[in-house]
């Protein structure tokens, strides 16, 4: 009987400690964005830094590809930004700016 109750002792020990590491928070890996003050003139950047920097600002949601295949004009360019700051992309008006530039001179 004292067996038994060993047993579940260390059962329920056991559940314990797989709950609490269940429990843990793993670290994610973030890699280090393209660097953007106030300063800075996007329209320095080259096509690479440009397209790292845009990838960025899309935060995992679209390809260079499907960005690329769109042709779209300057106001569309503007709305597509805003839905996106709508659906939290951290764009100010500078970065908005330079980056319709950018595609619509590609």
């Amino acid at each position: 009987m004292k067996t038994k109750k060993n047993l579940m002792l260390i059962v329920g020990l056991l559940a314990i400690l797989v709950l609490s590491a269940c429990s843990t928070q793993a670290t994610e890996t973030v890699e280090t964005p393209i660097a953007v003050d106030a300063t800075l003139d996007l329209s320095t950047l080259s096509d690479t830094e440009m397209e790292a920097f845009i990838l960025e600002k899309t935060q995992g949601n679209h390809t260079l590809e499907f960005i690329l295949e769109k042709d779209f004009t300057r106001e569309e360019w503007s709305e597509t930004i805003d839905r996106m700051i709508g659906y939290g992309a951290e764009i100010n008006a500078y970065e908005k700016e330079a980056i319709i530039e950018w595609l619509l001179n590609r």
